[in-house]
């Protein structure tokens, strides 16, 4: 092989690599990394899509999804929105998995350490496995709610079923 085709395999190579993985800070001190097949961003919505399969890692949640929506919102923060069929997500605590399962859509909201999951919900921390279509979970209190009605428009009297669970270790 000669010098010249070396390097340009090597040059090759290293530029599909950066072109695969972003990295943006979320929230203060909170760095995520991004590996998807392509990416895009709409400046006049502050919007990155990330699309084919997209892995996302952070300190406190990792997604695996066909799509991972960013959203800078006014105030500063962001909103990632995962989907796919299903996503995959788990929640560390201290560097340890605290929780994970799968969903079919996942919002994360790094401002308030929630992750709010929607369609066919699979939650697991330890022994504890709960199916249903709506969850959301605080990492930092370790609360789980949940709601088996997928129309959010439903009123609590009309059959609506929410459920509190404290989560311990």
């Amino acid at each position: 092989m000669k010098p010249g085709n070396r390097f340009r395999k090597s040059a090759i190579g290293i530029f599909a690599v950066c072109a695969t993985m972003w990295s943006f800070m979320l929230v203060a001190d909170d760095e995520v990394t991004i590996t998807a097949v392509t990416a895009t961003y709409d400046h006049d919505i502050a919007t990155t899509i990330f699309e084919g399969d997209v892995r996302l890692t952070s300190e406190d949640v990792n997604l695996d999804a066909e799509r991972v929506e960013i959203v800078t919102l006014e105030d500063g923060s962001n909103k990632v929105t995962a989907s796919g069929d299903p996503i995959k997500f788990s929640v560390q605590e201290s560097g340890e998995e605290s929780a994970s399962g799968l969903a079919n859509t996942a919002i994360v909201h790094y401002s308030t350490d929630q992750i709010h999951l929607s369609g066919d919900v699979t939650f697991e921390q330890g022994d504890i496995v709960v199916e249903t279509q709506t969850a959301s979970y605080n990492w930092s209190t370790r609360e789980l709610q949940t709601s088996e009605s997928e129309d959010e428009n439903v009123a609590p009297s009309d059959n609506r079923t929410t459920v509190t669970i404290q989560l311990q270790n």
